[in-house]
Formats: C-alpha cells, sequence, structure tokens
C-alpha cells in the first residue's frame, strides 16, 4: 500500500509502510521528498489532474546566507490520515500544517502521535505587539526603566539633567531626585513623584 488519495472525500492516506523507521515505536515522514512528491505524482495522473490542488508549497529561500526552510501546506478541504498503528510519526523536511488536528488537517486516531517540527524564526503579527499580556507588561516596564535610567544619567542626547549637592534635576521636567544627609559620611537620594 502506498500513500493514496480518496477524491471523494479529500483525504490522503499514508500508510506506516512509506513512513521512515527511527526505533522503537518512531517514524518519520519526509514531507517534501516523500510526502509532497507521492502526492504531485497521484496528481498528475489522468485521475487526479481534474482535482484541486492539494497542496501549497513554497521552497526554501537564502537571504543574505541564511536560508529558511520551505513551507508544505495542505489546502481546499484536503486532509491527513496516518494509518492507526501504535507509533510515533515526526514530521521532517518542512514547516507545514500536516499536525493541526484543530483545524481539521489531521485526522486524528487513538494511537498515533504526529510531532510537528516547525521553527517560526519570523513571524507575522497583525495586531499587538506579539507577546502575551504579561510579557507585554514585562517589556513595557522594562522600557519605561531603561529610558528613565538613561535620562537619569544624562545620557539621552538632547536631555540635560542638572546635578547639585542637594538633587538632581532632569531637562524634561520629569525626573526629580532630591538628597539629604551630611554629603560627606551619607547621602540619601529620595526620587520624588
Amino acid at each position: 500500500m502506498a500513500i493514496s488519495i480518496d477524491f471523494a472525500t479529500g483525504v490522503i492516506t499514508v500508510p506506516q509502510a512509506d513512513l521512515t523507521f527511527v526505533s522503537g515505536s518512531l517514524y518519520e515522514l519526509p514531507t517534501e521528498t516523500k510526502f509532497r512528491a507521492d502526492v504531485n505524482a497521484l496528481m498528475d495522473d489522468e485521475i487526479g489532474i481534474v482535482f484541486d490542488d492539494p497542496i501549497r508549497h513554497t521552497t526554501e529561500v537564502t537571504i543574505v546566507g541564511t536560508t529558511y526552510a520551505r513551507f508544505i501546506e495542505l489546502i481546499n478541504g484536503y486532509s491527513l490520515t496516518i494509518e492507526d498503528l501504535l507509533m510515533t510519526v515526526r514530521l521532517e523536511e518542512s514547516n507545514n500544517n500536516l499536525f493541526d488536528a484543530e483545524n481539521g488537517i489531521l485526522n486524528p486516531s487513538g494511537n498515533v502521535t504526529v510531532v510537528g517540527q516547525n521553527s517560526a524564526g519570523l513571524i507575522v503579527v497583525t495586531t499587538g505587539s506579539g507577546l502575551d499580556a504579561g510579557q507585554d507588561a514585562k517589556l513595557t516596564s522594562a522600557e519605561a526603566k531603561t529610558a528613565e535610567l538613561w535620562k537619569l544619567l544624562g545620557l539621552k542626547v538632547g536631555d540635560k539633567i542638572t546635578i547639585t549637592p542637594t538633587g538632581v534635576d532632569s531637562e524634561s521636567g520629569d525626573i526629580d531626585i532630591d538628597f539629604t544627609g551630611d554629603g560627606v559620611s551619607s547621602t540619601v537620594m529620595d526620587r520624588q513623584p
């Protein structure tokens, strides 16, 4: 049995025999050299050629010496079923959506665990910062503290500070620190609101 497509249901089936054995119950599915190649061959024959393409493929791209991984995506209502045997299947050779059971791409079984190995690298964020609320609060707090430290130390270009025996004042007016003590054996800095 080889990789097959049921064009009536859009289900692409991968038998265990088409997986690469690693050890124990671990197998790999080479998503480029096996899965995509076999699906494309099925789509090129006289039965498959009349149906919508099941795969969108973006090849590897090299930018400034860094090669970014290819992407293989099941589209047009096709889904993936892996033979229902007790095993773990690791997806190799591409970023892909083949493990996406939540959106109906992978037809889950009780015995097969499918492990995607996508690496985002750079992601596109359409809203917000891409961080969760806690991360965003930490970053915002850290940015504010860093900006304040730069001002306090007089490192921000164009923002002068004045240090006197009694305190520190920034030109922008948002930092005011009073000094107390005798100035010889002790000095206390007190940040004013």
